[in-house]
């Protein structure tokens, strides 16, 4: 057996029915050739698949809500029927949920958000395409900081710098000795762990 297996990984021949059993794929499904390159202000800039894939699914994101809600009628038509659907899910299971009512103002990014990482998952299965840009680390890690930039910024304009974080790392009605643990492990969880989990979550998804 041990010759069978030799001789099929000296000849590349190691597939399902070489002998060998499933080769695993390795890192260099993660390579792509770059499909164009170009200059700008001395910064080279390259589009491959990943790249096409992501600025094709921002674009139907854009194109899809333009066409929805370009004319909205109080008897709503297909696409904008699909459209408000998508949008009250988005406020009700998501945004109401843990924001509250508060969370209305943020909806056209959240909207936006979510239909921009739901399509680029879909493009897993979609022929031709059967890669979702979001396996890439780099993607969730962009829209994780993004997020949390927002987040910071938000939280620190309405309570202020200071107040942001003690209420943060000081909770009310935590014990002293409670809040000698508490305090860092909640600065921790909250200003620098958060963004990496929540790339690494979007990017095993």
């Amino acid at each position: 057996m041990s010759d069978i297996v030799s001789s099929a990984l000296a000849s590349g021949g190691c597939h399902l029915y070489g002998g060998c059993g499933f080769p695993a794929p390795g890192t260099e499904i993660f390579e792509f050739s770059p499909i164009a390159q170009y200059k700008f202000l001395g910064i080279e800039f390259v589009i491959n698949k990943p790249m096409l894939v992501v600025i094709m699914c921002a674009a139907l994101v854009i194109i899809f809500f333009t066409v929805a809600f370009a004319k909205p009628r109080l008897i709503p038509g297909k696409v904008q029927g699909i459209g408000e659907m998508g949008y009250m899910f988005v406020r009700d299971q998501i945004s109401r949920e843990t924001i509250g009512k508060e969370g209305d103002k943020f909806l056209p990014f959240l909207v936006s958000l979510f239909f921009f990482i739901f399509f680029m998952n879909v493009m897993g299965i979609i022929p031709g395409m059967q890669f979702p840009p979001t396996a890439l680390f780099v993607m969730p890690v962009s829209l994780a900081i993004m997020v949390w930039l927002t987040y910071m910024f938000i939280g620190m304009r309405k309570q202020g710098p200071i107040k942001f974080f003690t209420n943060m790392m000081f909770p009310p009605g935590v014990p002293a000795p409670v809040l000698v643990i508490l305090a860092p492990i909640e600065f921790l969880s909250n200003v620098i762990i958060r963004p990496f989990t929540l790339a690494i979550r979007l990017m095993a998804n």
